[in-house]
């Protein structure tokens, strides 16, 4: 879906982004992680042109951007910002029907779909009308959302969508976000300096320092297997929490052997997706008092119950595993 080779950008002589390289494919998220200055944010603005590059390409669905205007191109891309960016004299529906308007969708059409994302995005359909200085952050932040998927655009820019959000709305936006079939089929290029936001939704992440990538792949391979002290050291106030993160229920599966349910109560019982987080497993079964959890697939059909102690007993052998490999 997009392909980067040899990004460079300068500013007043300085070279802030240094032949920065890599693609996604189509569906995936890719996460620009990083340091203050580390040029995350100049590579994603030059995937839309809102920066020219000085050197290298960028090639979106095989076609190299620099054949089209820039409207052109950022009417294909939706583009989510910190502060929203909201107009504050248009309406919700105003706000969220700017692109589809600009490629002179039928007014119907517009209406029905802004009705839709509304839904969509768990907002009351009679805000609509309302103006973004009558919403909460966190309804301010699902027009943003929804603006962005208003046209259906195929690819999603985001530049620290969640970070003016306060701790607890971020968290239920981060998890929103996570579950919505719907940007699971787009591909999103996000920019976070949250690290656990990146391991929550990263396909893969690309670590940067200095305007270049340090490393880049899945999640479990910067924290497992660091190419260098900074990806190591990069992660270290973290580590801990953010393994448990990466590591699914369904990783778990693996280590351990089927057997029958063992007799106990069942408010005893926590049942969990096997896409489920380590972390947020064992975080729940603390709050409701659970003694065991049993992973469900969507058949629901495991049988299996485990406990705390066998649950951390499979995430340090998952853990001495992957960093034998």
């Amino acid at each position: 879906m997009i392909e980067v080779k040899g990004l460079c950008k300068y500013f007043d002589g300085k070279l802030v982004v240094d032949q920065v390289s890599f693609h996604v494919r189509k569906g995936n998220t890719l996460v620009l992680l990083g340091t203050s200055g580390s040029g995350k944010t100049t590579t994603l603005k030059m995937i839309n042109r809102l920066i020219e590059p000085d050197d290298g390409q960028v090639i979106i669905d095989g076609k190299d951007i620099r054949d089209h205007q820039p409207e052109a191109i950022r009417r294909r891309i939706g583009y989510v910002i910190q502060h929203i960016g909201l107009f504050p004299h248009y309406t919700v529906s105003q706000n969220i029907g700017l692109v589809p308007g600009l490629l002179r969708w039928p007014a119907q059409k517009i209406q029905d779909r802004c009705r839709e994302l509304l839904v969509l995005l768990s907002l009351p359909e009679d805000l609509g009308n309302r103006y973004p200085h009558e919403l909460s952050g966190g309804q301010q932040q699902r027009v943003g959302l929804a603006r962005a998927l208003a046209a259906d655009p195929p690819l999603i820019l985001l530049d620290e969508p969640f970070g003016a959000l306060d701790p607890i709305t971020k968290r239920q936006i981060q998890q929103e976000f996570d579950q919505l079939d719907t940007l699971r089929q787009k591909t999103m290029v996000m920019v976070t300096h949250d690290v656990s936001e990146a391991i929550m939704l990263a396909d893969e992440i690309a670590l940067m320092d200095k305007g270049k990538i340090q490393q880049m792949g899945h999640p479990k391979d910067l924290l497992f297997a660091p190419v260098n002290d900074f990806v190591r050291k990069f992660f270290d106030a973290q580590r801990f929490r953010l393994e448990l993160q990466v590591i699914k229920l369904q990783d778990i599966l693996a280590q351990v052997s089927v057997e029958p349910d063992k007799q106990v109560n069942e408010h005893q019982v926590l049942v969990m997706d096997q896409q489920t987080g380590l972390l947020d497993v064992l975080e729940e079964m603390e709050r409701k008092d659970a003694v065991f959890v049993k992973p469900i697939d969507v058949q629901q059909k495991s049988r299996l119950l485990l406990s705390r102690e066998e649950l951390l007993h499979a995430f340090y052998t998952l853990k001495q595993q992957f960093k034998s490999t």
